[in-house]
């Protein structure tokens, strides 16, 4: 059926084949990925957050509450709880002794960007990845890098996120981060991020290099950050959320 598409439309089958294959591929990658986190593992309430004292909004403190909670409400808590986090901490809610570490995608936010950076959040917060997230007084929170009313034209991405449960109002995007907080926590140091399914930041963030800790893509390799703590930048392979899941299970 493919073929015979693909012949209608004057299109050389097997390259455009194959480009369909990786892009479906990308897909399955990404909602399995997302669903891999929703189910990989059931945590107390107060591992929420890495450090051992915690900030949090009456909201997240409720959805906290609950003692018995399936895999499925695991990972939503987790994201309603880092937004809830965030948005406390860059209004100036949070001690002054804890940095804000920010798990962000690329500008395109495809299906492999976004699941990624969410669940490569979600992995830190659970202390997979220690040398990105030490213990301490940390927030990890994923970022979804495009504005909140331009998630609907990636249908791709409404899609995986519906089959994972996850809800987009748990969402941060970046442009709801207010630039002026941002560089003064940069300043202070207070500030961290890590990137995935890209390598280098765009012009218009590249402010923030500064702050960069860690990199994971399957792009090619651009040379940027490489003083950062964790970099895995593999182009021979097919997804960022293979890599994600490599640090995760590694």
């Amino acid at each position: 059926v493919g073929q015979s598409i693909l012949r209608g439309n004057g299109i050389s089958a097997r390259p455009a084949l194959r480009l369909l294959l990786a892009l479906t591929a990308s897909q399955a990658a990404s909602c399995f990925l997302l669903h891999t986190a929703r189910a990989f593992t059931h945590r107390s309430s107060s591992d929420f957050l890495t450090s051992s004292t915690r900030t949090r909004s009456a909201a997240g403190k409720r959805a906290c509450a609950t003692a018995a909670m399936s895999s499925s409400s695991d990972l939503s808590a987790f994201l309603k709880e880092s937004r809830d986090g965030a948005m406390s901490f860059l209004k100036g809610q949070t001690p002054a002794d804890t940095s804000l570490v920010l798990v962000m995608g690329n500008e395109a936010c495809d299906a492999d960007s976004a699941a990624s950076a969410i669940t490569l959040a979600y992995a830190a917060s659970i202390g997979k990845l220690p040398v990105l997230v030490p213990h301490g007084k940390v927030l990890v929170t994923p970022v979804i890098n495009i504005p909140r009313e331009d998630l609907n034209l990636r249908q791709d991405v409404v899609f995986m996120l519906k089959e994972a449960g996850v809800d987009s109002a748990d969402l941060v995007f970046f442009p709801e981060l207010p630039e002026e907080r941002l560089r003064e926590m940069l300043s202070s140091k207070g500030l961290k991020l890590i990137l995935t399914d890209h390598n280098k930041l765009g012009v218009a963030q590249s402010w923030l290099s500064s702050a960069v800790i860690g990199v994971v893509d399957h792009h090619e390799d651009t040379g940027s950050y490489k003083d950062a703590a964790l970099r895995v930048v593999d182009d021979k392979i097919g997804t960022c959320c293979a890599l994600v899941a490599r640090e995760m299970v590694g």
